[in-house]
């Protein structure tokens, strides 16, 4: 009766077939009844499963061999006795919606189990785990389910942080992240396709899915899981933080020395802390990327705006009372030098009129007022004289102009 029950619930159409088949028997021996239904019924019963045996070996592409056969044989006692057959796809690490559009990541049971070259499946009964399947085509057993699914292809993630300076400031990043099952590879150019009939396009460790499966967590709080593809993005996030809070934010931002790059110094530290925390965990960790350093709070933006502002202000005061100094170095500099050219002309020109033949001292001051506005009119010598000299000149000329 619970086989008949099974039958009747999981196929509806036996609710047709059965008054069809119990007529037909019917007409086929009115005398005795209950032989031609009895006959009616195991004859269709028959066919069907006779049916089953011969189509089911050409539907799916499995290879002949005993295990397989049980597996078929088993998997369709199930279905002929109107029992749900269990079957999932698994494509590029994932488990594909039925045709209904209904998940299927928990289809346990009798059925059938078809992995893609790109992913890895891991099945397990409620209590342990059970087998590890390649790609191919593979069958569940009564007390099994899909216990995790595996992506061997590399794995890209990446995540917004948030990390305080060590004083106080909050900045924002990004953290970008590359990592695969350790020891996997491609392998297509060792495949010979006239051999092998379903090639699988990675090559893998099943020890390490396993022990990269091993790092998944589960929460305390329902729905909260920590798969085995989060693991390196939470130990890289974690050590972010420690490594920030070893620097200031100007640091951080704007180092003194040009030659310093923080951000790069971050990263090579924290690729390395990370590849090292998860080595012998079955995840190879291939690289690591931070983005810009950027504050959180947008109004420490303009306060170092106006800090920049008050610093370069303060430098720019410095190089003005720098410059007007030289400059007026560079003018008594040049008041110097003139006196003293000034001067060398003037023993000059009263050593040739010693040298000349001269009568008395009014040619000697003729001579000398000669000298004295030849010189003063040379390009620029005026303008190089200024207070005493500009005086003494002046009185001179004066002087001498009213002795001629």
């Amino acid at each position: 009766m619970k086989f008949l029950r099974r039958a009747m619930a999981g196929r509806g159409i036996w609710l047709v077939l059965l008054p069809v088949l119990v007529i037909l028997g019917l007409l086929l021996d009115p005398e005795r009844s209950w032989g031609g239904i009895a006959w009616a019924l195991l004859t269709a019963y028959g066919m069907y499963r006779i049916g089953l045996e011969l189509a089911a070996p050409f539907l799916l592409p499995v290879e002949p061999h005993t295990r397989l056969r049980a597996d078929v044989k088993s998997m369709i006692h199930r279905h002929a006795g109107g029992g749900k057959v269990a079957m999932a796809v698994i494509r590029e690490g994932k488990v594909l919606p039925g045709p209904d559009n209904k998940a299927r990541d928990e289809a346990r049971g009798e059925g059938i189990l078809f992995v893609d070259g790109t992913s890895a499946v891991l099945l397990a009964t409620d209590t342990r785990p059970t087998r590890m399947l390649e790609p191919g085509v593979h069958f569940m057993r009564k007390d099994e389910k899909i216990g995790a699914v595996v992506d061997l292809r590399m794995q890209m993630r990446r995540k917004d942080v948030e990390a305080q300076t060590r004083d106080g400031i909050w900045v924002m990043f990004k953290i970008n992240a590359r990592f695969r099952i350790d020891k996997t590879k491609l392998k297509l150019e060792e495949i010979d396709l006239e051999k092998v009939r379903w090639p699988a396009p990675y090559e893998w460790s099943p020890r390490q899915v396993v022990l990269a499966l091993g790092q998944s967590r589960v929460g305390i709080e329902q729905g909260e899981s920590l798969r085995w593809d989060d693991i390196v993005m939470n130990e890289a996030v974690k050590r972010a933080h420690t490594l920030i809070a070893e620097y200031t934010f100007d640091r951080l931002i704007e180092p003194h020395d040009p030659r310093l790059d923080p951000r790069e110094d971050i990263r090579k530290r924290l690729e390395h802390d990370v590849k090292e925390a998860l080595a012998g965990r079955g995840i190879a960790v291939l690289g690591i990327r931070l983005t810009q350093f950027v504050p959180r709070d947008k109004r420490v933006d303009a306060q170092r705006v106006e800090a920049w502002k008050a610093e370069w202000l303060s430098r720019l005061h410095v190089v003005e009372a720098e410059g007007l100094a030289e400059r007026y170095r560079l003018i008594e500099l040049a008041r110097a030098q003139g006196q003293m050219e000034l001067i060398t002309r003037i023993a000059q020109a009263l050593d040739v009129s010693q040298q000349v033949s001269v009568e008395d001292a009014q040619q000697v001051a003729l001579r000398l007022l000669e000298v004295i506005e030849r010189l003063a009119a040379e390009p620029g010598f005026d303008e190089r004289l200024s207070g005493e000299p500009r005086v003494a000149l002046s009185d001179v000329h004066r002087m001498l102009g009213r002795v001629e």
